[in-house]
C-alpha cells in the first residue's frame, strides 16, 4: 500500500487533527500520542498516521491508492501540515495554536449587571503585570486614573492603592525607579469580572508605547520578515501566554485543565522548534538579541516541563535512544539469566 510524507507537526496539532477527523465521522483508533489508525465513515478506507521529528507519514492500509481516496484525509491534514514546509507556515501555525489556547482558556462568561456589559472569562490573564515606564509616565498614569474618578492613595515611597469604584475593582501599584518598572496587581474584583476586562479598562491610560506593545502581542509577526528581534519578542510573548494560561488553569476542573494543557502543549512544541532555529540563526551575530534567543529557548523548555507531562516533553528521538538502551539492557539481563540457569542445571 502507498505511503505519503508530509512535514512534522506537533503532538498537540496531531491530536487536534484526530479530533477533526472524529468530527467528520472518521473512526479513530489511538495507538499513541504520535500515531493512530483512522477509518473512513464507509469503512472502505483505512490509514495509519505517524508524526515525529522527521516528518508526518500516512500509510494506506485499506482502499484504492487513488487521488480520490487520499483527498479527504489530505484536506484535513493540510490544516496542520503544509507541503511546502515554509517558515511562514510554522509562524502561522504558532499563531493559530495560541488562538486555540485562548479559546481553551475561556472558562465561562460574565455579565456586569450594573453596566449591561458582558463577555468571556479567560483563564490566561494574570492578576499582576509589569510595565516599563519612566517616572513622568508613571505620574501621567496616576493622573489619568484620578481623572477617571479612581481614588489613588499613596501607601509608601513608590507604592499606591487604587479603587476604581467600578465592579469592586481595586488595584495596587508600585514603581522601581532603578529599573523603571511599574508593577500593577488586581487585588479585588466582583466575581463576574475577568482579569482581562480590568486590563482592557486600564489600557487607555497607558503611554503609547505600552499600548502599542500590548496590541502587538495579539498579532503574528510577519512570517517573511528577517527581523530576528521581532521573532524573539513573539516567542517571549508566546511563552508568557502559555505560562499565564497554565497558572490560571490550576483553578479549573480536570476537563478544563486538560483542554488548556493540550492546547498549551501544541503551542509549546511549535515554539520550541522555532526558538531553536531563531537562536541558531543568531549565533554568528551574537549580541543582546542572541542572548534573548538563548534565554527564551531555555525558558520554553522549562515551561514545557512544567505544563506538559514529562513523557510528552521529550522528543521522539530521545525515546528511540532510551528504547534502544533498554532493549540492550534487558537483552543482556536475559542472556545472563539463561547462562545462570544452564550452570545450575549442570550441577
Amino acid at each position: 500500500m502507498g505511503v505519503r510524507h508530509y512535514p512534522p507537526i506537533s503532538v498537540g496539532a496531531f491530536q487536534d487533527m484526530l479530533d477533526e477527523l472524529r468530527g467528520a465521522n472518521w473512526n479513530v483508533e489511538n495507538t499513541g500520542t504520535r500515531s493512530a489508525r483512522v477509518t473512513s465513515t464507509s469503512g472502505a478506507t483505512k490509514f495509519k498516521l505517524v508524526t515525529d521529528e522527521d516528518g508526518t507519514r500516512a500509510q494506506l492500509l485499506a482502499g484504492d491508492d487513488t487521488p480520490g481516496t487520499w483527498k479527504p484525509l489530505e484536506t484535513v491534514l493540510s490544516h496542520y501540515a503544509s507541503v511546502s514546509g515554509a517558515e511562514t507556515t510554522r509562524w502561522d501555525t504558532l499563531a493559530n495554536e495560541l488562538a486555540a489556547l485562548d479559546s481553551a482558556s475561556v472558562v465561562g462568561s460574565y455579565v456586569d449587571t450594573a453596566n449591561g456589559d458582558g463577555g468571556p472569562m479567560v483563564a490566561g490573564e494574570p492578576k499582576t503585570k509589569t510595565f516599563s515606564l519612566t517616572p513622568d509616565e508613571v505620574q501621567k498614569l496616576l493622573d489619568g486614573a484620578r481623572s477617571k474618578g479612581f481614588d489613588v492613595t499613596k501607601t509608601g515611597d513608590n507604592s499606591y492603592s487604587i479603587d476604581t469604584h467600578t465592579a469592586g475593582v481595586k488595584l495596587s501599584a508600585s514603581y522601581d525607579a532603578g529599573s523603571q518598572t511599574a508593577t500593577i496587581t488586581i487585588t479585588n474584583a466582583d466575581f463576574y469580572v475577568p482579569n482581562s476586562k480590568v486590563w482592557d479598562k486600564l489600557q487607555p491610560l497607558m503611554p503609547h508605547h505600552v499600548a502599542a506593545a500590548a496590541a502587538h502581542t495579539d498579532a503574528s509577526p510577519t512570517p517573511s520578515t528577517t527581523d530576528a528581534e521581532g521573532h524573539v519578542s513573539y516567542l517571549e510573548m508566546a511563552e508568557q501566554k502559555v505560562r499565564n494560561a497554565w497558572d490560571k488553569a490550576q483553578e479549573l476542573d480536570d476537563a478544563a485543565k486538560k483542554r488548556v494543557r493540550d492546547k498549551a502543549a501544541a503551542a509549546l512544541d511549535t515554539a520550541k522548534d522555532l526558538a531553536k532555529d531563531v537562536e541558531k540563526g543568531l549565533q554568528t551575530t551574537g549580541g543582546a538579541v542572541h542572548d534573548r534567543a538563548v534565554a527564551i529557548k531555555e525558558k520554553l523548555k522549562k515551561t514545557a516541563s512544567d505544563v506538559v507531562p514529562w513523557y510528552l516533553a521529550m522528543g521522539v528521538a530521545t525515546w528511540v535512544v532510551i528504547g534502544g538502551a533498554l532493549y540492550f539492557v534487558f537483552k543482556d539481563e536475559g542472556r545472563r539469566e539463561t547462562t545462570k540457569r544452564a550452570a545450575m542445571a549442570a550441577l
